[in-house]
């Protein structure tokens, strides 16, 4: 059950596009968390800064300094099927597959739920070329769902983030005690 919210405007609970551009942190690792927020009535995972308890979107350019690759899946129309029959909630685990044989782009990077081989989406142009360079380069990038449906349920849209293992781990895990109460709590 998600913490109770706040009716606070968009625009004081999130972290403004010009401030705290680094969120590495001391000991290397980003200085945010994963949270949960209801949004149009579904329970979401927001990225939160630990100094400010701000929310950041997905495509917050920030998050792709401190290595974390977050959005939207592409291709959710063509996908649907697999999609309905997938585990896509929020923390669920995702894969990335690299498709450098493609037709339609050389540096493809589809994703699949963990456990199955049916592509339900694919990383957007701009996010595929960085993360293609990772993955051919043998970098083990490890990927969670931020916003999804059940197993059965259409699903209107995929959010995904993308990281290092320790990095998932560290995002997923317990917010410090230090960390700031988040924005948008009641």
């Amino acid at each position: 059950m998600p913490h109770p919210q706040n009716d606070r405007p968009s625009s004081d609970i999130y972290l403004g596009e010009g401030e705290r551009t680094d969120l590495i942190g001391p000991d290397g690792l980003p200085q945010v968390h994963l949270v949960e927020q209801v949004y149009d009535g579904e329970v979401v995972l927001r990225f939160c800064d630990d100094a400010s308890g701000e929310l950041m979107t997905a495509e917050a350019r920030r998050l792709t300094a401190a290595g974390i690759w977050a959005g939207k899946l592409r291709g959710r129309n063509h996908y649907a099927d697999a999609a309905r029959r997938a585990d896509l909630r929020p923390g669920r685990r995702l894969v990335l597959v690299r498709q450098s044989d493609n037709p339609h782009d050389a540096h493809a990077v589809a994703v699949t739920a963990a456990g199955s081989n049916e592509v339900i989406g694919f990383i957007d142009k701009a996010k595929a070329r960085q993360l293609a360079k990772q993955l051919d380069g043998g970098v083990n990038l490890s990927v969670v769902s931020l916003a999804g449906t059940g197993p059965g349920v259409a699903c209107g849209s995929i959010t995904y983030a993308a990281a290092m293992p320790e990095v998932i781990a560290h995002i997923t895990g317990l917010r410090p005690n230090t960390a700031a109460r988040p924005a948008h709590w009641a």
